[in-house]
């Protein structure tokens, strides 16, 4: 009986939520008023995030009352139920929907009425951050001492003009004199791996043409199906505030000239980083130190210590 009404409650749930077209609370019907509650922490992250982010959000929220007094509102998403059925959703256990111990990866995106194009979008950001994870993960690539020229080294290091993270070479960017063999990448040869690792191709380098939104469009094409369902759009310098998971970053020197890119994703803490491979041409030691290299620096941080001028570039999915 109790997985009969579990199952019938989410099933309402889900017909009244897509059916709802309005951005505001609803307003009850009945003879007793229902007070509203638009749950602005989580609205704000909705727009998109990876589905293990989004699952944090909505579990983190902290519900203040257990009566049905009260309608949540997720605006964006034009959803609107009571806490009764909220907490149903971030409690469930149940048999009906094949869960046991915990929910699984994914599973509130299964109930959100994501449309096709947008689960595409999730995924896209979600196996980014998952890569972006894995190549900052200094546990991931350690390596030995050889000799003189292959110098003992952990974590993927930062090698000017390098594409391929798998290949101990001397940094093939033509004005780096370093000796060591390396085991690392250039800034856009980790956005190219980035990318490369989610089966979209876009151009190895440079930072200059990757940011572009053609460029990237026509990485992206395949992907989406075509090219009306997206867009990129370089948004220029915004508050650090309105960057989100997925934004791409460049920066400028003072001549103008792009000459850095990384992507801002989510890490295992749910926190907003900033992804890049870090170092110069010919500083050697440096390149290969835990302080260079394929790092993840919370975005604050990265945006306070750079004094160089940024610039977003966003993916993002077309009303359509």
């Amino acid at each position: 009986m109790k997985s009969t009404l579990l199952l019938f409650t989410i099933v309402s749930l889900f017909i009244f939520s897509c059916n709802n077209e309005k951005s505001e609370p609803l307003e009850n019907t009945g003879v007793t008023p229902v007070l509203n509650y638009v749950d602005t922490s989580i609205t704000s992250m909705l727009d998109p995030l990876p589905d293990d982010s989004l699952s944090k959000y909505l579990d983190g929220f902290a519900i203040s009352s257990d009566t049905s007094e009260y309608n949540i509102a997720l605006k964006k998403k034009n959803l609107i139920f009571t806490v009764g059925e909220y907490k149903l959703l971030r409690d469930m256990t149940e048999a009906p929907l094949g869960i046991t111990a915990q929910r699984p990866k994914g599973f509130y995106r299964q109930l959100l009425p994501f449309s096709d194009i947008q689960k595409l979008h999730l995924d896209l950001i979600s196996g980014l951050c998952t890569q972006a994870r894995f190549l900052a993960n200094r546990k991931n690539f350690t390596y030995p001492l050889i000799d003189s020229i292959n110098s003992a080294q952990t974590g993927l290091g930062y090698s000017w003009g390098s594409k391929d993270y798998n290949a101990r070479n001397n940094p093939p960017g033509e004005k780096d004199s370093c000796k060591y063999k390396i085991y690392g990448l250039d800034c856009s040869g980790f956005v190219y791996q980035l990318f490369r690792l989610n089966k979209i191709k876009i151009p190895a380098g440079t930072a200059s043409l990757q940011r572009k939104p053609a460029t990237l469009v026509k990485g992206l094409t395949p992907y989406f199906g075509d090219s009306t369902s997206f867009s990129i759009t370089d948004l220029g310098r915004l508050n650090i505030s309105d960057i989100r998971s997925g934004d791409i970053l460049y920066f400028k020197n003072r001549a103008g000239e792009v000459v850095h890119i990384g992507l801002c994703l989510i890490d295992e803490e749910g926190t907003l980083v900033f992804y890049e491979a870090s170092g110069s041409p010919n500083r050697c030691d440096e390149n290969i130190s835990l302080k260079k290299g394929i790092r993840g620096l919370i975005i604050t941080t990265k945006l306070s210590t750079d004094k160089r001028d940024y610039s977003v570039v966003r993916i993002a999915i077309k009303n359509i």
